[in-house]
């Protein structure tokens, strides 16, 4: 895809040092805080993981491609590709999550986007409040209560 494919693009500062940030996305123990049901093991480069999220039989086959710790986390998905950009500001962490290169069989890549765009924005909310506080606000919890609900699961 070119650069002007659809891309979701979300930023954030959370109040936390960007190591602590990036081990939030890379560890199962941090990430089934604030996102996951589950996840198979930590993220490793080139190696597979499996990512269960909190709606009924959401998977994502995760495959970290690039891991420099404290600054820049990517991954790819079956149909899209995540970069985490992490950089130190303020006695914190600028984070800037990017979603692209989605090739979802008969869906439509803007509907794509913004899907990912809100989704992200709502990960990078509960990660923040969790980050800040030690407690999650459940945000993505609750997303997934209204997601199953829509699609008659709940």
């Amino acid at each position: 895809m070119t650069n002007d494919s659809p891309r979701a693009r979300v930023s954030l500062y959370i109040n936390a040092t960007p190591a602590t940030v990036y081990e939030a996305f890379v560890q199962p123990r941090h990430l089934k805080r604030f996102w996951l049901q589950d996840a198979s093991a930590s993220l490793k480069l080139n190696t597979p993981v499996q990512w269960d999220f909190p709606v009924e039989g959401a998977t994502a086959q995760t495959t970290a491609t690039v891991m420099e710790p404290g600054r820049l986390l990517a991954w790819d998905w079956e149909t899209s590709r995540v970069q985490v950009e992490l950089q130190s500001f303020s006695g914190g962490t600028a984070v800037t999550l990017i979603n692209d290169r989605f090739t979802e069989p008969d869906a439509d890549p803007v509907d794509q986007a913004l899907n990912a765009t809100e989704g992200f924005a709502l990960v990078l909310a509960d990660l923040k409040t969790l980050l800040e506080t030690g407690t999650s606000a459940g945000i993505t919890a609750a997303k997934a209560k209204l997601i199953a609900a829509r699609q008659g699961t709940s």
